[in-house]
């Protein structure tokens, strides 16, 4: 069955290799933030008031200060285990202009910025700095096409697409990230955090092999990733009984990228938690933020000059039963009124290249750009401008 045939721009489509979420319509649109630390309670309220549907649909914005989305639809579908049956043509997206935001220039002298900051706030061990792309397009955006693509390049991710809005041409966020936030089921939990990134080489597979041992060998790439993974595992620590990380990160690989890897395993303390109060109890994560966790955030934001929005958020669902799986809200694109933001951002510690980093973006961008089928030069005119 290909689910992608029965996908409607009004749907919300939540895709992974365990199983894919489908939703139609909208019985309750909530926009609730965390400021007070009653978003996961809200939600289950929200649950609870409508026991007649099994899902929530749920978007989480980088900074939950901020309004998150949770969507009661008005019917749900999962289907478990993997049910992509891959469409045999998709075709390509017009782009009359693409503008980068920040400028190419501009990102890096950002990264210095962040660098500076790093070297003067001891406490301060690493920062993401994040890049957008503008595009205009020459119509709406056919969703269908683009998740089919995103699919189709990213078969072991997490494809997802949540309508903002009940317009005749709703806003959506959609995307393909290769990273899950968490996974919670019954009294397990489990978690599959990224940090640390290189491009492939398709075209030469030694090189290609070579480039993933650099990067497993890296000792930046390696100390940002610990990062990650020492702060997960103080968050997840007070809601578990045992709890498990391996000892050294491993290698996955996307459509474009090699990335480092460490699985996370932990059984839940009774009464055990849900799904999105664990989420949001290690989110945003240092992948995506950095750490100290507030410092970052307070530090990222004073000095990007835009909102990221749902951009390095979580998107995700949570059943009646307060299970659910939630993915980084990462390799994406905001769209509304034929318009796609696409944002991409990388991790800066001591050591960092302000130039090596805006590449890291460019090629974390083209994950999204290569799905639009846009050409080539087009590409490259976007992510160096």
């Amino acid at each position: 069955m290909n689910v992608l045939q029965m996908y409607e721009p009004h749907s919300a489509l939540f895709a992974s290799p365990m199983g894919t979420l489908l939703t139609y319509g909208s019985k309750k649109r909530q926009f609730f933030t965390n400021a007070s630390g009653l978003l996961a309670q809200q939600a289950r309220q929200l649950l609870r008031a409508h026991p007649e549907v099994e899902y929530m649909v749920g978007l989480l914005p980088f900074n939950t200060n901020q309004p998150a989305q949770l969507l009661i639809p008005e019917q749900a579908h999962y289907t478990k285990g993997y049910s992509y049956a891959k469409n045999t043509t998709y075709a390509s997206t017009a782009i009359q202009h693409i503008q980068a935001r920040p400028t190419a220039a501009v990102f890096e002298k950002q990264v210095e910025q962040a660098l500076a900051a790093l070297q003067q706030t001891p406490p301060l061990q690493k920062l993401v700095m994040a890049r957008h792309l503008d595009l205009q397009l020459s119509q709406a955006l056919d969703r269908t096409a683009l998740l089919d693509a995103l699919w189709q390049k990213n078969p072991k991710g997490y494809t997802y697409a949540i309508p903002l809005d009940n317009s005749t041409d709703p806003a959506t966020f959609l995307g393909a990230s290769p990273e899950l936030l968490l996974r919670k089921q019954a009294n397990r939990v489990y978690l599959n955090p990224l940090a640390g990134t290189a491009l492939r080489d398709l075209a030469d597979p030694e090189q290609d092999q070579r480039i993933a041992q650099q990067l497993q060998a890296s000792a930046k790439d390696r100390h940002e990733h610990a990062i990650v993974i020492e702060n997960i595992l103080e968050a997840l620590s007070p809601f578990c009984d045992h709890l498990t990380a391996a000892a050294t990160p491993s290698l996955v690989s996307t459509a474009t990228l090699w990335h480092l890897s460490t699985e996370i395993h932990g059984e839940l303390k009774s009464p055990y938690a849900d799904a999105l109060t664990l989420a949001l109890a290690v989110h945003p994560t240092p992948a995506v933020c950095g750490h100290p966790t507030l410092l970052a955030r307070d530090l990222i934001e004073s000095i990007e000059s835009e909102h990221r929005g749902f951009f390095a958020g979580a998107v995700g669902w949570m059943n009646q039963a307060g299970d659910g799986e939630w993915a980084v809200a990462i390799r994406c694109a905001h769209y509304q009124n034929q318009q796609l933001r696409l944002s991409a951002g990388a991790g800066i510690v001591i050591g960092s290249d302000a130039q090596a980093e805006r590449i890291e973006t460019g090629n974390k961008l083209r994950t999204m750009l290569n799905a639009l089928q846009i050409p080539d030069e087009q590409i490259q005119q976007g992510i160096t401008q």
